[in-house]
């Protein structure tokens, strides 16, 4: 028999999928930036996980939505033939092991410590969307060992808060000058891969944790994988639409003005 709380549940998820999409579509803000913050909302007042594993299990879950999510997008952008792979094999040895790093880390560090560095990358995403900062461009990439370097600094972002590698790697793709069209396909590739090996690992980390709830397979949370995954999909390609409709510019400063109390809240 299926209980009303188990109903409700797969309801809340559907509607933050759905809201997820909508937001990620209108003002082209996706991955992390909001999966983690209202799954760490709804965990909360669901009482679903221990208060002490949330961001943990927040940080895994969001991951494999992104997995999923970026796989869609790849496998497009392959059949198109947008992908540059000799770029991309500049970047996956870094982010790779940035992932792994920063995954080890989410595991070791304290959640409340956690939640404070998300709030700061928060706080930058929250500053871009009010001033609309510009990258500056230049014509090459940086040496073989700065490229690692700044590419497992996107890894380890991306393991240790649960965030798209395309979050930084777009920034980092626009600054040594790749072809504006090519960017969008390699971002998704990166976060693919963030993504898949944040994800084994926050597995591999979790499994060991008896207080977990059941459908929980290390740190990932299968239903809220599962009912956010498939409205954030179909709803994202609205989103898009909707931004030549609805007046964008307000949105993003209304989006701001959320942001914000979320970082209130992670940071104090």
């Amino acid at each position: 028999m299926i209980s009303i709380d188990w109903v409700e549940h797969s309801f809340i998820y559907l509607v933050a999928g759905t809201c997820t999409g909508l937001v990620s579509g209108l003002l082209g803000i996706g991955g992390g930036i909001i999966t983690v913050p209202t799954l760490l909302y709804l965990f909360y007042h669901m009482q679903t996980i221990p208060v002490p594993l949330q961001m943990q299990v927040a940080t895994g879950t969001s991951l494999a939505i992104m997995m999923f999510t970026s796989y869609a997008a790849v496998h497009t952008h392959r059949r198109n033939n947008m992908i540059l792979w000799p770029i991309y094999h500049k970047l996956w040895p870094g982010i790779v092991l940035g992932a792994i790093l920063g995954a080890l880390l989410a595991h070791i560090l304290p959640p409340h410590l956690l939640e404070k560095i998300f709030g700061l990358m928060l706080l930058l995403v929250l500053m871009n969307l009010l001033f609309n900062i510009k990258t500056v461009y230049t014509e090459h990439f940086p040496n073989r060992w700065l490229g690692h370097l700044f590419t497992c600094g996107i890894g380890l972002c991306s393991g240790l808060l649960g965030i798209g590698g395309g979050t930084l790697s777009i920034p980092y793709l626009t600054y040594c000058g790749v072809n504006t069209r090519k960017i969008s396909p390699l971002a998704n590739l990166c976060t693919l891969t963030a993504a898949t090996i944040g994800t084994a690992v926050f597995i591999l980390n979790g499994l060991r944790i008896h207080t977990l709830p059941l459908y929980t397979t290390g740190y990932v949370y299968w239903p809220a994988v599962l009912y956010i995954i498939i409205p954030s999909i179909l709803m994202t390609p609205m989103g898009a639409k909707l931004s030549h409709v609805l007046p964008v510019k307000q949105l993003r400063y209304l989006f701001a003005g959320v942001l914000l109390l979320v970082i209130i809240n992670l940071l104090t």
